[in-house]
């Protein structure tokens, strides 16, 4: 936060709200939470994974947190939302909707994935490269996991990365 590195801190994000929540009760004799201003964070890790601002903010919620899937010249992001959701009728009013949008960001821009294709439209010239890299993985599925699709973007910038 604003060039100081904070180790070991009890947090959480609330997606719903989009709230980062600091827990005091290591470092204060109360058990109190700080909502933290995510504008001033440039990262944070929970669990090995890596974690920043969304360059595009939610008319909603502000400035959003996203995962850091893969890093490279093509980033692959995941932006994570719930939704309160009134059902037509049954036993509760009301239901959570989670929601996972997965994006690629290369240098500023941010592009939408949506699969393999993607990157196919992309890059062209890797097309052939790409298609034989699923192959050998045997990554042909419908729906690809979002572990498989990390493997596809990593293999993706290994190629950038030796073409410059």
């Amino acid at each position: 936060m604003e060039g100081v590195v904070f180790d070991n801190l009890l947090m959480r994000y609330d997606i719903s709200t989009g709230q980062l929540i600091l827990n005091s009760t290591d470092f204060t004799n109360s058990y109190l939470q700080l909502v933290l201003k995510k504008d001033r964070i440039k990262y944070f890790t929970f669990d090995g994974s890596l974690f920043k601002p969304y360059p595009i903010e939610n008319p909603m919620t502000g400035i959003q947190i996203c995962q850091v899937l893969e890093e490279g010249q093509v980033d692959f992001l995941l932006v994570k939302s719930k939704n309160l959701k009134v059902t037509p009728g049954g036993l509760s009013d009301f239901v959570y909707q989670n929601n996972q949008t997965r994006i690629l960001q290369l240098n500023d821009e941010l592009i939408t994935y949506r699969g393999r294709r993607t990157l196919y439209k992309l890059y062209p010239v890797l097309k052939p490269l790409l298609k034989d890299h699923i192959k050998k993985q045997r990554l042909t599925f419908k729906r690809m996991k979002l572990e498989n699709q990390i493997n596809l973007i990593s293999y993706c910038n290994s190629l950038l990365a030796g073409k410059e």
